[in-house]
């Protein structure tokens, strides 16, 4: 599972998509070109929520919810 923060996802995501999903958040200055984030508190990044992480992961080794 790749964790995607402010790069331009159509570009530079793994050519194979099922077996390496991409989560990422939309921010208004993506894709980022910037060397430091200019917004406070890196929305792009923190805004993929562990837990979405962690099930996209356990769907990946075939780990079912509940």
């Amino acid at each position: 599972v790749v964790v995607a923060s402010g790069s331009d996802v159509a570009r530079w995501a793994p050519a194979d998509g099922a077996r390496h999903p991409v989560l990422w958040a939309d921010a208004p200055c993506r894709p980022c070109a910037h060397p430091e984030c200019p917004l406070e508190g890196h929305p792009c990044a923190t805004a993929v929520a562990a837990g979405d992480v962690v099930r996209r992961a356990l769907a990946q080794i075939g780990v079912r919810d509940g």
